[in-house]
């Protein structure tokens, strides 16, 4: 077990090593970036408490996927296996509940521990038996995936801007969209076989149009209730909210362009520093956008001729 916890922490490292950052630096970085948006999140909303509550085990989701864990029991006996899963999540936790023990919401904590360990002991299958829908059958793989992930996080999202309804609290719900089409651009950053891009009979800007255009229709489609719920609520806010949709749309535009502005290579440190600067400070978009788009065009003119 100890092993396998070692492995673990070695491939992390490797791939930062990838991104071009030495390890202790990440860490250092990432630990410091942690503190500064949780601080940020209790300052700014009542609800924040909540919110990181389902972060923390939205995290934790994740490692209950079904094929890893049919890979751990085959490698793991039955105690083992338990006391893998149980470390793992109380170590993906432990950052949270110490911010919320700093925050002294203790019953919280308390709570978020015990779900933690709960989780542990199902993968994804045992908790769910049937696939979730999705409206995007026919659409690209990304939006099916992306959604299918992150359902859990996209209900208490469309749950947070019904509350910013109920305590009248426009922010939070302006907050809720932009978070939304932030995490609706992460469904496109896998990087596809260059195959399921080669398929395509599309000149490479004909190619990035229609990525981005479906990008926007999905990333709409699911932010569509959040929408609503701001315009009847906060109909004397039109203009806010208008800007807050065409705020998501450039971030899907951004996602997209720079994901394809080193392909079929993985976006690396300085891709992923520009992204982050450019989510923290929207109007730098209009200025970003343009130089990806001209990286993606030469990158994709390799493949698509």
């Amino acid at each position: 077990m100890i092993y396998y916890l070692k492995l673990q922490i070695t491939l992390i490292f490797r791939y930062l090593r990838d991104f071009g950052i030495q390890p202790v630096v990440g860490v250092i970085l990432g630990a410091g970036v942690f503190v500064f948006l949780s601080l940020l999140l209790f300052q700014k909303t009542e609800a924040a408490i909540f919110i990181y509550c389902f972060a923390a085990l939205s995290f934790t989701f994740h490692l209950s996927e079904t094929s890893r864990n049919y890979f751990l029991k085959s490698v793991f006996t039955n105690k083992q296996y338990l006391q893998v899963r149980i470390l793992e999540n109380m170590l993906i936790i432990s950052p949270f509940i110490l911010i919320i023990n700093l925050k002294e919401y203790y019953i919280y904590a308390v709570g978020l521990l015990a779900a933690s360990v709960l989780l542990s002991l199902n993968h994804r299958r045992q908790m769910i038996h049937f696939t979730i829908p999705t409206p995007f059958g026919r659409w690209p793989f990304e939006l099916v995936t992306g959604f299918r992930q992150s359902y859990p996080l996209i209900l208490f999202l469309w749950f947070t801007a019904l509350m910013s309804l109920v305590y009248h609290n426009f922010n939070l719900g302006l907050v809720t969209l932009l978070i939304l089409y932030m995490f609706c651009s992460f469904f496109f950053m896998y990087v596809e076989n260059e195959y399921f891009v080669w398929i395509y009979n599309l000149t490479p800007k004909k190619f990035l149009l229609k990525k981005i255009i479906t990008s926007y229709l999905g990333a709409t489609l699911i932010s569509a209730p959040v929408i609503t719920i701001l315009i009847i609520g906060f109909s004397g806010q039109l203009p806010i909210i208008f800007a807050g949709v065409v705020a998501g749309l450039l971030l899907q535009s951004l996602m997209i362009l720079t994901k394809y502005s080193v392909y079929p290579e993985k976006m690396n440190l300085p891709q992923i520093l520009l992204l982050t600067i450019s989510f923290m400070f929207p109007p730098l978009l209009l200025a970003v956008i343009p130089f990806f788009y001209i990286q993606s065009v030469k990158k994709l003119s390799e493949i698509l001729k």
